[in-house]
């Protein structure tokens, strides 16, 4: 159902136990220091504005409680214009997969992070880790961290991408953006083409160490 407020570390952990949407006008804050569990594969679908600002010693960790099953991700999907930025710094994010719907459609798009259609998201100083997408490259899926489409200047900063495992990309999908990829850090992701895979792109990408990845096709480091 849908959701919106606040998400206070007194009552942490928050076990999500359905699909969830942050409505249209409406914001969720969460304090720093939470833990949100997802207990089978739910979105958490942003329609208004989501605040997930941790701090450095107490991050918001987005995870699944079965590890194999996951969960299916934040997803900003045509969120409205008019809604203020999301916020998603000092956050965690493990266990996103994106690997079930149609190869044809966008849920096989974003194992922690899906945005198309809207461009006032700043994602800083988090950690993705363990995240995946299984997909097909001829359907354009894609985003084993984060899918991006069709935004101008969502930026990503300081993070860090550990572990990722896509079928397209293996961390970050961007298409039709102008996507701010800097100062992140990405190591041991593995898929067919780059942690970094942009398409019809003016994308700024700067000061990122990139190290230690695998790739099956191209683009060892950036495609």
């Amino acid at each position: 159902g849908n959701v919106s407020g606040e998400w206070k570390l007194a009552n942490s952990p928050y076990k999500i136990l359905g699909e969830i949407t942050i409505p249209n006008n409406e914001t969720l804050t969460i304090e720093p220091g939470v833990n949100i569990i997802f207990l089978g594969h739910y979105k958490l679908n942003v329609q208004g504005s989501l605040l997930a600002v941790g701090t450095q010693e107490d991050s918001i960790k987005f995870t699944a409680d079965n590890i194999e099953t996951g969960w299916h991700g934040i997803r900003f999907n045509q969120t409205p214009s008019t809604n203020d930025t999301s916020k998603l710094i000092y956050c965690t994010f493990m266990y996103g997969k994106a690997n079930t719907g149609a190869y044809s459609g966008f849920d096989r798009c974003g194992g922690a992070i899906f945005i198309k259609g809207f461009s006032k998201v700043l994602i800083s100083n988090s950690l993705f880790q363990s995240n995946m997408n299984e997909g097909n490259i001829a359907a354009a899926t894609g985003g084993a961290a984060i899918y991006i489409a069709n935004a101008d200047k969502p930026t990503i900063t300081d993070n860090t991408f550990l572990n990722n495992v896509g079928t397209t990309d293996c961390a970050i999908l961007s298409w039709y953006t102008n996507v701010i990829i800097t100062k992140n850090i990405f190591s041991n992701n593995s898929g067919p083409h780059g942690p970094i895979f942009c398409a019809y792109n003016s994308a700024t990408i700067s000061d990122n160490i990139i190290s230690h990845n695998i790739t099956t096709r191209a683009g060892g480091g950036i495609f």
